[in-house]
């Protein structure tokens, strides 16, 4: 039959042209016959018909594809369209509602679990009742408000967002993903209380949907999903309503794709032999591994929960086999949970448990000592971020003994630790005994800010000549050998009042909270600044000179401040590990913008002193318009925290929080 492929005599014509007839012309266009026709269509005999429908040999195999639907598109049977999509668009846009109490509160929502098998290595569920997205629209509005007000006053118009609702946002989803006008209408008829997703990598998966309407459940189904009936089979088991994707599939019934919904569900999974026509032998729910680290989440209940297996998960992301033996050696395997709440209505909370697969010690274990949280009592009370931890020996130590488990570990530890121990030593110092041994209490770095002081020097920069930057930080370290830490502080004060003598930094004592400190100067016209650093009974302290001094004369304060008080109410119990960060430091982000020509001057001023103009800086009445505008929406937030913890049998916890104000 003439214009088969490849042409009858074989391969492609010399110096890249085509025949004249048979295969492809010489030009690069389509022989009159054979092959491909002259204008670009198809043949009305051989390779395609002219209408673009297959040929009945050659080609394509004869099966016609059912024609496409008015306005729509094919669609793979186990795309998640709107049912999924709109679960996660509530939990992306304010997810999570519920207060919280104790412990093990993870596993009242774990829809589904039972009806999955114990292989699955994931599974993660959420609400999606009214209540819950009723409260998820209360919290949007919240937010929402403010910054529309803010967009008024700097643009004149709020862009319609103060009439945006969640509910706008559900609507507008499914009407983009055509799959209905509205959520009211189209999903809330049938949709339930939860949804869950579980699987195993590469392997299956089931998606689990409580139902409240099965007739509705199956219109939806029909509509978005069965768009070409002559590719499903229909059946029924029992209260199930059975479609089983049959399109070009050689594949036993069992392992097809299928969905299928019953009175109370609708499941969409990747074999129909994981419908839960009857429930299986060895359920999710009843794995273990699976109950004990939900049960680990501490909070009472939550909206959205998580389960996984780490090494499935670390396959899953195709890391580097050293990365893997190194997560692997510091025992941070094993299985994880997730879950996220708001406890009282306004902490924002996501809170996660690891139980590593070993028993022994794990990296986990190199922060495991509780810190003293009143230990913010050192820090400056407008302190912006803090990070707070305890016991530096111990993770040393764990640190060590874990990295000496391998020949190559070993022999980078013995090496760092010479050379430490030789740098050490210049001073007078031996690094095991002189400084590792007694650093067995809390430890902390802190960032602080005076808004007011910054708002001064950004409506007049040369205000920043005298006096302090509105800017402070610095090191606090627990002392629990006040001989040792002092002996520090003078070793460091011989090596500084050396080099000061020869780079020209003036390296003074004084004595502050009973404690005989190095006080470093390194002011110039344009930039006032000390540096301290002390110790006296109860902490050393390396930081700039206003802070160091109160931390010395123990008159911080950050411990009796509100929003921090506030925040230690959602922090776990015997927290490990803690990072702090105060609203102010969005007010602070506003000013460093505010500050960039005030800034500029002062850095002109270092480098020498230079008169050239820079541009002019905003006025006290600007900068208070402006901050006015930002508080709107900052004053929404008292703070965010991040704590740890470590349990008895070696399971870690952390938590993250993001606290409305009251």
């Amino acid at each position: 039959m003439s214009g088969q492929y490849p042409p009858p005599q074989g391969g492609y014509p010399p110096q890249g042209g085509y025949p004249p007839q048979g295969g492809y012309p010489p030009q690069g266009g389509y022989p009159p016959q054979g092959g491909y026709p002259p204008q670009g269509g198809y043949p009305p005999q051989g390779g395609y018909p002219p209408q673009g429908g297959y040929p009945p040999q050659g080609g394509y195999p004869p099966a016609k594809m059912p024609p496409a639907k008015t306005g729509g598109k094919r669609r793979a049977p186990l795309i998640i369209g709107g049912v999924i999509g709109a679960i996660a668009l509530v939990a992306v846009i304010a997810f999570f509602v519920l207060r919280g109490g104790g412990g093990g509160g993870a596993l009242a929502n774990t829809y589904g679990a039972d009806k999955m098998p114990n292989t699955f290595d994931i599974y993660a569920s959420i609400r999606t009742d009214d209540g819950y997205i009723n409260s998820l629209n209360d919290i949007f509005v919240r937010l929402r408000d403010p910054i529309a007000q803010v967009m008024r006053d700097m643009t004149g118009s709020s862009g319609e967002i103060d009439n945006l609702t969640l509910q706008n946002l559900l609507d507008q989803f499914v009407q983009n993903n055509g799959i209905g006008t509205t959520f009211n209408s189209s999903i809330r008829p049938w949709l339930g209380n939860y949804a869950a997703i579980g699987g195993s990598f590469g392997v299956d998966f089931m998606l689990a949907i409580a139902i409240t309407n099965k007739t509705e459940a199956i219109n939806f189904v029909r509509t978005n999903f069965v768009l070409y009936p002559q590719d499903w089979i229909e059946s029924q088991n029992g209260d199930f309503t059975i479609f089983t994707f049959s399109y070009q599939s050689s594949e036993p019934e069992a392992n097809r794709q299928a969905i299928a919904i019953s009175n109370d569900g609708l499941y969409m999974v990747s074999r129909r032999a994981l419908i839960p026509t009857t429930a299986p032998s060895s359920p999710l729910s009843g794995d273990s591994k699976f109950t004990a680290t939900l049960s680990a989440l501490p909070a009472g209940s939550y909206n959205i929960t998580l389960y996984g297996n780490v090494d499935a998960l670390l396959s899953m992301a195709r890391l580097d086999g050293q990365i893997v033996r190194a997560i692997n050696l510091l025992g941070m395997n094993g299985t994880i949970a997730g879950g996220a709440t708001i406890l009282d209505g306004r902490s924002f909370t996501i809170d996660v448990a690891l139980k590593p697969s070993t028993t022994g010690q794990t990296a986990f274990s190199t922060i495991s000592t509780p810190i003293d949280l009143d230990f913010a009592r050192f820090m400056p009370q407008n302190t912006l971020l803090m990070a707070q931890g305890s016991n530096l020996k111990q993770a040393y130590d764990v640190g060590i003994s874990l990295l000496r488990t391998s020949a190559t570990g070993s022999q980078i530890v013995d090496q760092a630790l010479q050379q430490i121990s030789s740098a050490t030593s210049i001073i007078g110092l031996n690094f095991q005994s002189d400084i590792v041994d007694w650093l067995t209490g809390d430890y902390a770095i802190y960032l602080a800010a005076d808004i007011n002081r910054l708002i001064s020097i950004a409506s007049n920069p040369s205000s920043a000549l005298s006096g302090d930057l509105g800017m402070e930080f610095g090191l606090l370290i627990k002392v629990t050998d006040s001989g040792k830490a002092s002996n520090i502080v003078e070793r460091l004060a011989g090596i500084l009042g050396l080099a000061g003598s020869q780079v020209g930094l003036r390296v003074n004592r004084e004595q502050i909270g009973g404690a005989n400190a190095i006080v470093i100067d390194m002011s110039n016209p344009g930039l006032p600044l000390k540096f301290v650093i002390g110790a006296n009974n109860d902490v050393l302290v390396m930081g700039t000179y206003n802070s160091a001094r109160d931390a010395l004369n123990g008159s911080g304060g950050l411990n009796g401040g509100g929003r921090y008080r506030d925040a230690r109410g959602y922090m776990l119990g015997n927290s490990t590990t803690l990072a702090y960060i105060d609203r102010e430091v969005l007010q602070s982000a506003v000013l460093l913008v505010v500050l960039g020509p005030s800034i500029n001057t002062i850095f002109n001023n270092i480098i020498g002193g230079s008169n050239r103009s820079s541009s002019m800086p905003l006025s006290q009445a600007e900068i208070q318009q402006l901050q006015n505008m930002a508080s709107r929406v900052i004053s929404l937030f008292n703070s965010s925290t991040i704590t740890t913890a470590v349990l008895s049998d070696g399971t870690f916890l952390a938590r993250a929080n993001i606290t409305l104000a009251p």
